[in-house]
């Protein structure tokens, strides 16, 4: 049997189907109300799975609440069974489960007298009952995060960048509550990863200075092997879940190349090449430098370049740099068919990690979070300022671009700084920041310590300073192309809807300002292979057109 989950137009909404695999035939039972990030998880013949409230067919943008973990077993059960009902009936906080080893972990937020803590709770499969023991209690207002990696016996092996803001790994003993010992401790550079790796090893895939390093330690933390590759490659699959193979697979990627696979003895550890490249242009004509620039406050943020190694530094090569900034989330290399197109004929890739991204740790993402989101937007416009200062190009040969939380970005970019730039890209952005909180998850804990909120005066005067809907003037702007899914459920597409039409309205209208809509997609973007082609000739011809590129 198997569960498979379908969404609907690209909603963040999904529903789960059941099939008999041998027979081939769709089986009556539906699970509904599952959403973007619910697990769902077999163990035995047992599913276990969290819903949310049935979202309000009069209001479907309204916030998401009600969760719950349930338990489905095919042998003695004809209804689920609620194991776990979450007591934040606001949608503020999430939790979330995994199994391993026929034990149930949950991590998830409890407040008590106004304080909010952290949990970590497990509960035995093996029991009749359920019942949740928690064995970490975190009093943390940081909000530090918690992944269990895997478990050894009794022993849980926990990535945490608690008290550490570039991450290490802790070992809890789930029998002995907050009893915590460090296995392999904070590092110089970003923990990204940890994954078992065979029998009895583990890899650790740690971020510095644009360069990925993947160190595999014993389970005492003892390392073993350091695999250092070079600047602008990204490491992929290392991992092997299975403890009785001696080898496994893994690839590397980067910005002008898709990935190389390469495959490691899990005995010697030794790595060798298992496929060569090929694609229809020299791969070795490019490059990509990782630098670092000074923002408008003197901090420094650093920088991915890709180009032809031998580009002439004239002031007139066409640029693209996308940007994000939000949620700690660090941009590492990734290949895109469209962006080697873009390379191959001239075009300079940029990709910035800026503040509110977590490329130099946690303390990294708060200095552009909530009160300090202007220093993610600062970052953003002086990566642009560095380029022409250093003749990559100059204002008229200059295209940005992000989705989601880079669309914002974006958006608050060309209005602070509508010199600097010929053209943007703003896809599925949030625009307007004095009504964010109000749909969908705008007011769950992650997105208030993201943004906050415009009932919090405090918040308020922050969030009219740099919400791009509040902000628009008479002037000229850049080109801008928005482009937003009309299911989107996570940033609803009245964001760009609104931003359009005020643009139209106030703005320079010698300017375009324009929007492409992908029919019956979400957040995610297009659903069908012919729905991205059509975006993204539409994307390209606006890039390529802007910039004067044949």
């Amino acid at each position: 049997m198997a569960v498979v989950v379908i969404s609907i137009n690209g909603s963040d909404w999904l529903t789960g189907y059941f099939f008999e695999l041998k027979a081939g035939t769709r089986l009556p039972l539906v699970i509904d109300n599952l959403r973007t990030g619910s697990t769902i998880k077999w163990n035995n013949n047992a599913l276990y799975y969290d819903t949310y409230s049935n979202p309000d067919s009069l209001s479907p943008l309204s916030n998401i609440n009600g969760q719950k973990i349930l338990k489905m077993d095919f042998e003695n059960d004809t209804i689920p069974k609620v194991l776990y009902t979450n007591p934040d009936t606001e949608g503020i906080s999430s939790a979330y489960f995994t199994i391993k080893e026929n034990k149930l972990f949950v991590s998830h937020y409890q407040k008590s007298r106004e304080k909010l803590y952290h949990l970590l709770s497990f509960a035995d499969l093996d029991q009749e009952a359920f019942f949740l023991n928690p064995f970490l209690t975190i009093q943390d207002s940081t909000q530090s995060r918690w992944e269990i990696a895997y478990i050894l016996k009794d022993s849980v092996y926990l990535k945490t960048d608690w008290n550490a803001p570039n991450g290490r790994i802790l070992i809890a003993n789930i029998y002995k509550p907050n009893s915590l010992f460090e296995v392999v401790p904070e590092d110089d550079g970003i923990l990204e990863r940890i994954s078992p790796l065979g029998k009895n090893k583990f890899a650790c895939t740690y971020f510095k200075d644009g360069r990925h390093i993947a160190m595999i330690y014993n389970k005492r933390g003892d390392l073993l092997k350091k695999l250092r590759f070079a600047v602008g490659k990204k490491i992929n699959y290392l991992y092997e879940y299975d403890t009785s193979v001696n080898r496994t697979n893994f690839s590397l990627t980067s910005f002008y190349h898709p990935p190389l696979h390469y495959q490691i003895s899990l005995e010697s550890l030794e790595v060798e090449p298992i496929e060569k490249l090929s694609v229809p242009y020299k791969a070795t004509s490019f490059h990509t430098k990782y630098v670092e620039y000074e923002s408008k406050d003197g901090t420094r943020v650093p920088m991915y370049i890709t180009c032809k190694k031998n580009i002439k530094l004239n002031g007139n090569n066409p640029v693209l740099i996308y940007g994000y900034g939000g949620y700690g989330t660090t941009l590492t290399p990734f290949f895109l068919e469209t962006n080697a197109l873009f390379l191959k004929k001239g075009g300079v890739l940029v990709i910035p990690n800026v503040r509110g991204g977590g490329a130099k740790g946690s303390k990294w993402a708060d200095s552009g979070r909530r009160e300090n989101k202007q220093n993610a937007i600062d970052d953003f416009i002086y990566s642009a300022e560095y380029l022409v200062e250093n003749k990559y190009t100059s204002p008229d040969k200059i295209i940005i671009q992000g989705a989601s939380h880079g669309g914002l970005l974006v958006g608050a970019a060309i209005l602070q700084r509508p010199d600097l730039f010929k053209a943007a890209i703003a896809e599925a952005g949030p625009f307007d920041m004095l009504r964010y909180h109000k749909y969908t998850t705008g007011s769950n804990q992650t997105n208030m310590s993201e943004f906050g909120s415009s009932e919090i005066e405090s918040d308020y005067d922050n969030l009219i300073k740099y919400s791009p809907y509040h902000n628009i003037k008479q002037l000229s702007y850049p080109n801008l192309l928005l482009i937003t899914g009309d299911s989107d459920d996570r940033v609803p597409p009245f964001h760009s809807y609104k931003f359009l039409a005020k643009l139209q309205s106030i703005a320079d209208n010698s300017k375009l300002y324009t929007i492409y809509i992908t029919p019956g997609s979400g957040h995610s973007g297009a659903l069908t292979q012919k729905d991205w082609i059509e975006l993204e000739i539409f994307r390209y011809q606006f890039i390529f057109t802007n910039l004067d590129m044949k």
